[in-house]
Parts: structure tokens; sequence; C-alpha cells
């Protein structure tokens, strides 16, 4: 990454949102993945640095977010905690979907979530062994029908794509029958 950053000075070539988010989906998918999640979270650093400093070719969307928590619920040296790094992610960006912001929370440039987000947390609780990983994943699954239901009962298109779907609800199973 630093070889991307380091050739695109002073030159046309640079990386864009769409290379970064190829480079953290390949630390997301390396084998074993132990520190994979801090090499992704590098990378989101830098983009974020770069698009608040006026480079909006490079600003962070939701696959960037989707595939970091996929980095993290993989990262084997995060453990039990994957599941739950996973989880405060997803938090941030439903917070800043539903305008709730805490004061000293910077989440101004964090995307919406979409189901695929959902889906990944829940996935990475039905894979863990965290003693309540399967309320977790079933929370989670709850907070993602709140946000399709909330969408339909206000006439709004707002959360058109987050509602549950066949990976929602078989990755909660699988997480229940793990338990």
């Amino acid at each position: 990454m630093r070889m991307l950053q380091y050739e695109h000075k002073g030159s046309d070539a640079r990386p864009t949102t769409s290379i970064y988010n190829a480079v953290i989906r390949a630390h997301a998918n390396t084998s074993g993945g132990f520190g994979c999640s801090a090499k992704a979270e590098l990378i989101l650093e830098l983009m974020e640095i770069e698009s608040q400093d006026g480079d909006v070719s490079v600003k962070p969307n939701t696959a960037t977010y989707n595939n970091l928590i996929q980095a993290i619920a993989k990262d084997g040296s995060l453990g039990e905690n994957a599941p739950v790094k996973a989880q405060e992610i997803l938090m941030r960006m439903v917070k800043k979907m539903n305008g709730v912001v805490d004061k000293d929370e910077v989440v101004n440039n964090i995307p919406r979530p979409n189901t695929n987000t959902f889906n990944i947390v829940i996935n990475a609780w039905s894979k863990s062994s965290h003693h309540d990983a399967a309320e977790r994943a079933e929370s989670t699954l709850e907070q993602m029908n709140d946000c399709n239901a909330s969408s339909s009962s206000k006439n709004t298109h707002d959360y058109d794509d987050i509602a549950p779907d066949k990976i929602s609800y078989s990755s909660v199973i699988h997480a229940w029958s793990s338990s």
C-alpha cells in the first residue's frame, strides 16, 4: 500500500476508493487472517485522511466498511473480540444513518450500512464461541428488521437496501445450532 501511495505522488496515476477496497478485501481474504484487520484499519485511516484533505476519489464507501468488517470478523488474532469489534463498527454506521452522533464521536464520513454489512456481522457472531453469540446474532437480525420496518412505516426509502435475506436467517439459525 505504501508503494501505491508513494508511486502516485506527483503522478496522474493514483489509487481510488476501488483500489483501496480491493487491497482491504485482499487482507480480509488472507489465509489465517492473523493481523489482517489492523492492516485494513490502517488503509481506512489513510483513505479518511486523504478524503478529508479534499481527495474525494478515495472517500470510503459502504464497500470499504464491509471489507473492513469482514477483515475484522476473519482476524484470528482477535478471537472472541472479533464479532464485538465488527458490531461496534456496524453500530457507528447505524448511528450515522439515524442521525444520532455522540459529540465526541466523528462519524461524518461513515457511510450507511446495507444488508451485506448486517450479514457480515451476523455471520461473525454465528461463528463465534462468545458466550452469548446466538443472542447477539439474533439481536443484530432484529435491528436489521427494525431498520426495514422503520422505512416501511414512514413511507420512506431510507432503508431500502437493508432487509434480511436467506443469508441473514441461515446465519442466525447456525448461531443457535452452535450454541
